[in-house]
């Protein structure tokens, strides 16, 4: 029972089932042990369905599953990191972060908190933390897989910002609006919140370049001009 319960409060569900489906096995007339292996039961499919809607993008109906199922299991660091995630990409940024810090406050060498912390800080527009924070999570552990992603995906979106605001100045629009496009595909291969800050200072961006476009092509019409949708345009969805 002892060991279950441990498992259970590091949000290991399949192992407390495990271990307690044995204990039962052992001693079947226990009322007490039959009760605890119906409630991990339950757990562990609440804990299955979040995972499930998270990997479909279902991040409103995950977040609500992960704090029912951190209800069962408050101190959970997996648990409370899975549901930051949901938090970030909601663009819910500041909540997340609050719960990175805690975490990392407890244990400062949580790679994964830190890449976490990381995506937060991406979704902000905050570049040089973002990839701080990346480098620190990969110096502790090199194979952690997000902050691989997120380091990444940084670096472009960092090199595209500044190849389109370079762009920006020279007046060539055209290509400011290539590259700000580029920058929102690669945005939208993370999942960024469309309401968070990265996102819209790149829809902001684009739209400006688009629209300087059409004043310098066509100086003497209206300055309300409609602004086009481009071929797969990541800011149409």
């Amino acid at each position: 029972m002892r060991l279950s319960h441990c498992f259970k409060d590091e949000g290991v569900f399949e192992t407390a089932v495990d271990v307690l489906g044995e204990a039962y096995a052992a001693n079947s007339e226990s009322e007490k042990i039959a009760d605890e292996l119906q409630k991990a039961q339950r757990t562990r499919s609440q804990y299955e369905k979040a995972l499930s809607a998270m990997e479909q993008g279902e991040y409103t109906q995950a977040r609500v599953l992960l704090m029912k199922v951190l209800e069962k299991a408050p101190s959970s660091t997996t648990l409370q990191l899975k549901l930051c995630v949901c938090e970030i990409r909601l663009g819910a940024c500041d909540a997340a972060m609050s719960k990175t810090t805690r975490i990392l406050r407890k244990d400062k060498n949580n790679s994964h908190a830190l890449a976490v912390r990381a995506e937060a800080l991406l979704n902000t527009a905050n570049i040089a933390q973002t990839e701080t924070h990346c480098k620190e999570a990969l110096r502790l552990d090199p194979d952690e897989p997000l902050a691989k992603k997120i380091w990444k995906s940084c670096k472009v979106i960092g090199r595209l910002m500044k190849e389109a605001e370079a762009a920006v100045k020279i007046r060539d629009f055209e290509v400011a609006d290539e590259v700000y496009t580029a920058a929102l595909a690669k945005a939208a291969e993370l999942s960024i919140c469309r309401s968070g800050v990265l996102w819209c200072n790149l829809v902001s961006a684009r739209a400006n370049a688009l629209l300087r476009l059409a004043q310098v092509r066509s100086p003497y019409r209206s300055t309300y001009i409609r602004i086009p949708a481009v071929h797969k345009d990541p800011c149409s969805t």
